[in-house]
């Protein structure tokens, strides 16, 4: 018998014989041909790889076999999870598992959901490193443990901070052991609109857990009013000066400084991983339970007409209204409630939670929050994490802003809705669809479908049929319906000036002497900014939009050519425009009760969806933006070199007397 293990190493050999020979390095000069993972490239990674996915299940499911096209199947889901919310093939005529499967991407593609994933991933890398850090500083005082000095242990310095209520006197030392606590003093006029003058941050020792430390502005006066939280270290005592600088950047800061920072930071962002799911759960289980209930008791014959389930009817409107998808399982969207106040209320209320209000909403509720918690020291530090996150929302979270910035937003939907809800009413003054409605009711679908129109797909009458004028005016607001919370996201942002290529020091000298050296120079400054990102943003979307119209008029000019009035260029305009703007309403056909693209090639189909998934993304941060970044160095270099670029700039202007 031959030995087993002189088999087994000729075996071995014969194989790595035959084993291809693959360079250990491979990886690595492979990854030099790779993009860099940005913020933009995973989600759209993420959007794309379910979408295809989940729409071979789609289109497999079908029954028959085949019903569906796997075109229609792919658009059908990049429809749900961009939430454009148009439809080739009516929701009703499917079966139950393709609906749930629809359903599932309507939430998976809420840009509320990826938002509340983004915190998540934050806070574990924000945890990650600070345990590390904890973890380092541990196996060194290992080595003077004989010394009597007691070893900090992740559990004992930062855990406490992490898992209980946030009580002031349990300190978050993170990179220190220090038993002080330090507090940092920042001037509640200064918020990210901040573009006056720097005010500083001036750390010095406390004793007795009392707080001692100031802020002082420019002019050195002391601001009796503060934020606090326990951080910096002992040696912190003679650091020098911290400066906050426009849109809540950092600089001139210390090691520990920014340390402190981080520690501030992941507080703020740990209490948003509670807050924003809770968000998402609470409005769409109140959604859920008011339309189900109310399909279940007055909705039936709806119901009925498409053979729904009325529950499941009510729960599918009460997720598309709140991920502003607009799709419905029944044919007729909501027209056959048109004289229904409570269910035409709670979509519109939903419409508002999910998408152009929420900015302003969960901010209301943070600020409505600060101020019921009692001010005394059990909830202190709730307090003080509130604080933060309403002082310098754009270091935390994407679509939280400061109170100058939400009131601006605001102010803008709000004439926005006007806009509409009056067009509707005017134009509409001789359609006898809508004369038929009794004014009261006239005037509830007539804010409702102004609601609608910069989120969902939602129609109260028929698109088709509106006057021609309000149409148009629907194009012109469909485009811009992601511009307000785009636009104050961008300008927003920490690292705005960087993500622009343009500093305020930038700024030509005549228009320096004509606009900005007046008494209101920052308000103006800040408008300047405002327009280059609105000139951006139409730099980034027209092209394209014009060249997909273009391509799809091309495709269905021999539909045009046969029927001229369904066809017409107009319809293919607003089809394009709504695709693209992520919001759904569709002229429709003359004798189908899905999108007017359901009578399309499948090749036009094919370019409308890549408008939708281009559309989808107009809206999300630049990859240079401090609410997507995880926590290092990187981004404490990018706030130096910015402080740096701007005083290089400042003293450039000085030498040749500007």
């Amino acid at each position: 018998m031959p030995n087993t293990s002189t088999a087994y190493t000729r075996a071995a050999t014969i194989l790595k014989a035959f084993r291809p020979t693959i360079p250990r390095n491979l990886l690595h000069r492979l990854r030099r041909y790779l993009p860099r993972p940005t913020f933009l490239l995973l989600h759209w990674a993420y959007i794309i790889t379910t979408c295809m996915v989940s729409s071979i299940i789609f289109w497999h499911l079908s029954t028959p076999r085949g019903y569906v096209s796997y075109v229609d199947s792919l658009f059908l889901i990049v429809a749900a999870t961009t939430q454009a919310g148009l439809n080739t093939v009516n929701l009703s005529s499917l079966n139950t598992f393709q609906q749930c499967i629809i359903f599932v991407h309507i939430i998976l593609g809420n840009p509320i959901f990826v938002s509340a994933f983004v915190v998540h991933v934050r806070k574990h890398a924000f945890h990650t490193r600070f345990r590390k850090v904890a973890e380092d500083k541990q196996s060194k005082k290992k080595t003077s443990s004989s010394t009597g000095v007691q070893p900090v242990t992740w559990q004992s310095s930062f855990a406490a901070n992490s898992e209980s209520a946030m009580h002031p006197r349990q300190t978050l030392h993170c990179a220190s052991n220090s038993s002080h606590n330090y507090r940092l003093r920042i001037d509640p006029s200064l918020t990210s609109m901040g573009s006056k003058a720097e005010d500083k941050i001036s750390p010095t020792q406390s004793t007795h857990d009392h707080y001692d430390d100031t802020l002082r502005s420019s002019n050195g006066a002391q601001d009796p009013r503060c934020f606090s939280s326990p951080l910096w270290p002992k040696e912190s005592r003679h650091l020098r000066r911290g400066t906050v600088d426009r849109n809540a950047q950092f600089h001139s800061l210390s090691f520990e400084e920014r340390e402190h920072i981080r520690c501030v930071e992941y507080q703020a962002v740990r209490l948003l991983s509670y807050v924003v799911p809770i968000y998402i759960v609470a409005w769409q289980l109140f959604g859920c339970i008011a339309l189900g209930t109310y399909m279940s008791c007055k909705g039936q014959s709806a119901a009925a007409a498409n053979a729904v389930n009325p529950w499941w009817a009510g729960t599918f409107y009460a997720i598309a209204s709140f991920n502003n998808v607009g799709m419905s399982l029944l044919d007729a969207s909501v027209i056959p409630f048109q004289r229904s106040v409570f269910f035409l209320s709670v979509m519109g209320i939903l419409m508002l939670a999910g998408n152009t209000a929420y900015p302003v909403l969960l901010r209301s509720i943070l600020r409505t929050t600060l101020y019921l918690l009692p001010n005394n020291d059990q909830y202190r530090s709730w307090r003080e994490t509130i604080d933060f996150v309403l002082r310098y929302p754009r270091r935390v979270y994407t679509n939280l802003f400061p109170s100058a910035q939400t009131w601006w937003l605001f102010f803008i939907l709000a004439i926005f809705n006007a806009i509409d809800w009056t067009g509707f009413e005017i134009l509409n003054r001789n359609n006898p669809l809508v004369t038929a409605i009794p004014i009261g009711y006239r005037l509830l679908d007539g804010l409702f479908q102004s609601l609608a129109v910069r989120s969902s797909r939602f129609a109260i009458i028929p698109i088709g049929s509106l006057a021609v004028g309000l149409q148009a005016l629907y194009i012109m607001m469909m485009y811009i319906s992601a511009f307000p919370v785009v636009i104050t996201m961008r300008n927003s942002n920490v690292y705005e000036e960087r993500s622009l290529g343009i500093y305020a020091q930038d700024i030509k000298e005549d228009q320096r002497e004509q606009e900005f050296r007046t008494p209101n120079s920052v308000r103006k400054m800040r408008m300047y900014f405002v327009r280059t990102q609105i000139q951006r943003q139409l730099g980034h979307d027209l092209w394209f939009v014009i060249a997909c119209m273009i391509l799809i008029i091309w495709i269905e000019t021999d539909s045009y050519e046969k029927d001229p009035i369904t066809y017409s260029i107009f319809s293919i305009i607003f089809e394009v425009v709504s695709a693209y703007g992520c919001v759904g309403l569709s002229i429709g056909l003359p004798n189908q009760a899905y999108s007017f693209c359901g009578a399309w090639h499948a090749s036009g189909k094919l370019v409308l969806c890549a408008l939708m998934l281009r559309g989808r993304h107009r809206g999300l941060p630049v990859a240079i933006d401090k609410a997507i970044q995880l926590p290092g160095d990187r981004e404490s270099m990018l706030e130096e070199e910015d402080h740096g670029i701007r005083v290089e700039r400042s003293r450039h202007e000085s030498r040749v007397g500007v």
